[in-house]
């Protein structure tokens, strides 16, 4: 019986990239020869039906190879708020579509705060890399504002950037780095206005039995580290449970902070889910 040789196997990788090459260029040559976007929204009808998702924008067109989306409107049981986007485009990742997984490169803009980052999906998982986002803390104010019993403004600028995997059925993330910065951070309260310094936070694993790990770092006034588990296993995200353990020590020149943390380093141990985490003082 005659052996598959390295060579027929280079041979039948060649044919599987070049027939991927042939029904790429097959596609865009049928798209220049009629109006894709009739067609694109009839794709995306029958996909949020069969899906369960109800999607409303106000406009969709193809410039080139990209499809730009204004206007997007996400909604589905799964989510407890609607994903509202000004806009979004989706380009042909081909790095992906060449090895055979359908991709994207993917801008999105919400309220002039961007979010890119490069998608695709091989079977039941989705890969996200090179997320990158920007957003202006400031913007959550009003969300801030519902879970706290005192009035407190934010302000700074959050990064995000990393790595992550997640099911493709449920949206559950499975391995991944996620790093969020929250640069120049600040609050202001009725008795005081307090600039923070910068803060960083990592998100990771690697070991689908794992938990999440957490560790926070940095601040000028108020110094804060921790670590701890996130632990991912519920579908709902708001009920993720959250725990470990953060030291906060506070700058004797920040009066205000001092006198709160009694002009001594706390610490305090985390417990509950991430929409409604407990501090309780040790």
């Amino acid at each position: 019986m005659r052996t598959q040789t390295d060579s027929d196997q280079n041979h039948h990788a060649s044919w599987q990239q070049l027939l991927a090459v042939f029904i790429v260029a097959l596609l865009l040559f049928i798209a220049m020869r009629m109006q894709p976007e009739p067609w694109i929204s009839a794709q995306i009808d029958k996909q949020t039906k069969q899906h369960g998702v109800n999607i409303h924008y106000n406009s969709l067109e193809l410039d080139g190879l990209t499809l730009l989306v204004d206007q997007l409107t996400i909604q589905s049981h799964q989510l407890a708020t609607p994903i509202k986007l000004d806009s979004l485009s989706l380009s042909p990742a081909w790095s992906s579509l060449l090895s055979g997984n359908a991709g994207a490169i993917i801008h999105a803009n919400w309220k002039g705060q961007q979010l890119s980052a490069v998608v695709s999906q091989q079977g039941d998982i989705i890969d996200i890399q090179s997320l990158n986002g920007a957003l202006d803390i400031s913007t959550l104010q009003p969300f801030i504002a519902k879970k706290l019993p005192i009035p407190v403004k934010v302000s700074g600028t959050a990064q995000i950037s990393g790595d992550i995997q997640l099911n493709a059925i449920n949206g559950h993330p499975r391995l991944g780095k996620i790093q969020l910065l929250w640069n120049k951070a600040g609050v202001e309260m009725p008795s005081m206005k307090v600039p923070l310094g910068d803060y960083a936070l990592i998100l990771q694993t690697d070991d689908l039995k794992r938990a999440w790990q957490w560790d926070i770092n940095g601040g000028d006034a108020l110094k804060l580290s921790g670590k701890g588990n996130l632990n991912t296993s519920a579908q709902n995200p708001a009920a993720w449970s959250i725990n470990g353990m953060i030291q906060a020590q506070a700058d004797p020149k920040a009066v205000n902070l001092s006198a709160l943390l009694g002009k001594q380093n706390k610490q305090f141990r985390i417990s509950g889910n991430i929409t409604q985490p407990r501090l309780l003082p040790l």
